[in-house]
């Protein structure tokens, strides 16, 4: 894990001395974990990979690739559209639910029918 670790640090163009820092710990702490003389404790690892969005399957094993994958936009959307949904009343969830079913239905009659609306959600 420790050639990972520098890897990783020489990947973002850090020192040993900022990775310390944002880490918390004494700088001679990082020399000590990438020479292999001290294991890396868990819940710094559980930091590097939050902080670096780092994959922990990649820093512990070397298996797939080093970073999370960055969300899209459309990634974006749909959790906040459901962070929101999950904030309504059981009343206001069945109407959204309706509207939408609705759209699809009126949506789906359009492209069976061979015709496009004008109101129809563009991407």
């Amino acid at each position: 894990m420790e050639d990972r670790l520098k890897l990783l640090r020489k990947t973002l163009g850090l020192k040993q001395r900022e990775v310390a820092e944002r880490l918390g710990v004494d700088v001679g702490m990082i020399g000590k974990w990438e020479a292999g003389l001290q294991a890396i404790p868990k819940t710094r690892i559980y930091q590097l990979c939050k902080e670096y969005d780092v994959r922990r399957e990649w820093l512990e094993t070397g298996a797939g690739d080093m970073f999370e994958p960055t969300p899209t936009l459309d990634d974006k959307l749909a959790g906040a559209a459901a962070a929101l949904f999950e904030e309504l009343s059981p009343r206001a969830k069945n109407a959204v639910l309706k509207a939408l079913q609705e759209r699809v239905a009126i949506e789906k009659n359009q492209t069976n029918n061979g015709t496009v609306g004008g109101d129809m959600i563009q991407y």
